[in-house]
């Protein structure tokens, strides 16, 4: 799947969460165990012409690799994500 939005259409949030306030269907509690620090959480998001959201979410959880999540319309999907902006080279 691929798309292209423009930087003004994409609404950005990041906010801190501590392991008890994560959604379970995002990160298995298993993952959690003994994550004390708050999580940085970053959100984008955007919503196309016919009213479908993308939400793509970065989770900080202390492990290795941030944890990356692409939802749309309430859906978890699986697969790789790749964002790239209006810069990268393209295919």
């Amino acid at each position: 799947m691929e798309i292209c939005v423009t930087q003004e259409e994409i609404a950005i949030e990041s906010v801190q969460l501590y392991a008890d306030e994560m959604d379970e269907r995002l990160v298995p509690p298993e993952m959690l165990k003994g994550v004390t620090e708050p999580i940085q959480a970053e959100l984008a998001s955007y919503r196309n012409e016919h009213g479908v959201e993308y939400l793509f979410i970065r989770l900080e959880i202390g492990k290795e690799a941030p944890l990356e999540i692409l939802m749309i319309d309430d859906e978890i999907l699986d697969g790789n994500i790749t964002l790239i902006n209006e810069n990268s080279p393209k295919k």
